[in-house]
């Protein structure tokens, strides 16, 4: 009986794991994908729009860079040399909270500003 119950407080605390690491993946997965959209925004407004993903996938393989400063922790996007984006990327998180059977926690992926 004992052992039983190590067996569950063991795949109890397992399953938390488990979904801590869902949670961060979905977070992760969303704050990239805003970022992905921001970025368009920034294309668009310089003037280049696309008719479907793959047509903005090609031009962004063919037609766009980033310059990275580590130490200040900034993005600069160009497409055609054109600056068009600019991310700085502090990315501050807090702990997460579990209240009434919800698990919440804030993210900050960092300021954008269109160039």
């Amino acid at each position: 009986m004992e052992e039983n119950k190590k067996t569950n407080a063991s795949d109890k605390a397992e399953n938390s794991e488990l979904n801590k690491g869902d949670i961060i993946g979905r977070v992760s997965f969303e704050l990239n994908k805003k970022l992905e959209d921001y970025m368009i925004e920034g294309l668009k407004r310089k003037g280049f729009e696309f008719e479907n993903r793959l047509e903005l996938e090609n031009f962004i393989k063919n037609n766009c860079r980033c310059e990275d400063t580590p130490h200040i922790k900034e993005r600069v996007y160009f497409a055609n040399d054109i600056p068009f984006f600019l991310h700085r990327y502090k990315i501050e998180m807090t702990a997460p909270i579990t209240l009434n059977m919800e698990v919440k926690w804030f993210a900050n992926y960092g300021y954008y500003a269109y160039l």
